[in-house]
């Protein structure tokens, strides 16, 4: 799901705000082409290097989202930024926008730019490189020639990407939106009669509620045109060339446990939201000042944008946010494997309605991992296993009383499936692409 729009006066936002990238307070200048080439060296035992720090602003915003990630561009230009001296953290923004809102027939080339502030204080965009024009943001080729090229162009003690565009966690490119044309049992009046039907879902509901035109949802990341194009979870990791120190998904549903597990060794810090995603997004004012720092701290940013958030009243208090380290899930992954094969009968006959849900528009396919488990009759011994497990890898978390119309009466950082409301095609794509079920056995 990507980052959703709130109010139609957010929408508005976007003319107040898309020129702001090409006003007076910009200077541009143009380089396109490659800067540096020549093999990639592992980065263990790198040689220190006078840039301390790469920040990489992946905005994948061919889509709906357009106008909100523009704006976090201009948010971003008002915030701290680096110098361009040799010692200078460096500030990267991949960005492929629309000529404007809502013509994505209108083929738009990416472009990397350079942030900074120039001796006059004011922001400069220094163009580094131009993709074609057939590129596109939401792919997992894109994702890695970005990363490889910044990586060989601007040599560092550590690389981090905010990740900001459409999300649907661990789903199936495309399902989110219009699971009827995977799943038969039910008919939400979008489908076309000629799509093949593959199999039978197990607990749906008849018949699913229209997405509004806010938000449009996808998987990781999203193209709009034709066609669109979205990138699997398992293709996203793989995409990745090196080991981030941070991954940071401004974008909906992507705190899941599965989304976590899978870039154990592409990200050491992964911070992500369960459940939707304002279309405000993160706090751009103040995100350069926790990450272009010598020890960028991702769990600022993270705090930054719930107490942005929960300071706010009625719906718009809504908001949900973790931190992962990555590379301390081992022990959850045991203690999961264990309690899902003690208490498997009873996770498939639990009521999923007494289970804490990050979903809304009956879309059952992200629900509270602790909470499944407490509710499926975890002995107090049990739960104290996961929670040790869970306080080992999950460094922050924060949930506002409520997201929308969701009551959030119990938050552990991750989401996670739950078979009981899944369907055959959902058991088969997770057994066969979700490396979480490798290590857990969730789906037999």
């Amino acid at each position: 799901m990507g980052r959703i729009s709130h109010s139609l006066c957010l929408l508005a936002l976007f003319f107040l705000f898309a020129g702001c990238s090409k006003d007076g307070n910009f200077v541009v200048d143009r380089m396109d082409g490659e800067t540096h080439s020549g093999d990639v060296p592992s980065r263990n035992g790198r040689v220190p290097n006078d840039v301390k720090n790469v920040m990489l602003l992946y905005s994948a915003g061919f889509n709906s989202l357009s106008p909100f990630l523009s704006e976090d561009i201009s948010d971003l230009s008002q915030g701290t930024l680096p110098g361009n001296g040799p010692d200078d953290h460096i500030l990267l923004v991949f960005s492929q926008l629309p000529t404007y809102y809502g013509n994505y027939s209108t083929k738009v080339s990416p472009v990397l730019f350079r942030m900074y502030r120039g001796d006059d204080g004011f922001p400069v965009r220094d163009t580094v490189k131009v993709w074609p024009v057939d590129t596109r943001a939401s792919d997992a080729r894109t994702v890695h020639d970005v990363l490889d090229f910044v990586y060989k162009s601007y040599p560092a003690d550590g690389y981090g990407m905010v990740f900001s565009s459409h999300g649907t966690g661990w789903l199936p490119s495309g399902y989110y939106t219009n699971p009827s044309y995977f799943d038969s049992s039910f008919d939400d009046g979008s489908s076309f009669s000629w799509v093949s039907r593959r199999s039978a879902p197990k607990n749906y509901p008849r018949e699913y509620p229209e997405i509004e035109p806010f938000p449009v949802v996808k998987s990781v990341g999203q193209d709009e045109g034709s066609p669109s194009v979205e990138i699997e979870l398992a293709d996203f990791a793989a995409a990745i060339p090196y080991k981030l120190d941070y991954l940071l998904f401004d974008a909906c549903l992507m705190g899941t446990v599965e989304v976590a597990w899978e870039l154990r060794g592409k990200a050491s810090i992964v911070g992500f939201s369960q459940t939707e995603v304002l279309a405000e997004g993160f706090n751009y004012h103040t995100i350069t000042t926790h990450l272009l720092t010598e020890f960028p701290d991702p769990v600022a940013v993270c705090r930054d944008y719930f107490e942005l958030y929960d300071a706010r009243s009625g719906s718009e208090r809504s908001a949900t946010i973790s931190v992962v380290d990555t590379d301390k899930m081992d022990a959850l992954a045991e203690v999961c494997r264990t309690l899902f094969a003690k208490y498997r009968t009873q996770m498939d006959e639990v009521s999923s309605t007494k289970v804490q849900r990050y979903y809304r528009y009956s879309r059952q396919w992200f629900y509270d991992l602790r909470d499944i488990l407490k509710q499926s009759g975890a002995s107090h011994e049990d739960l104290e296993l996961l929670d040790g497990a869970l306080s080992q890898c999950v460094i922050y978390k924060a949930a506002t009383p409520n997201f929308l119309s969701i009551p959030i009466k119990t938050a552990c950082g991750l989401s996670m499936y739950l078979p009981k409301d899944g369907s055959e095609y959902l058991d088969n794509f997770y057994r066969s692409n979700i490396s979480w079920n490798d290590a857990t056995a969730l789906v037999q």
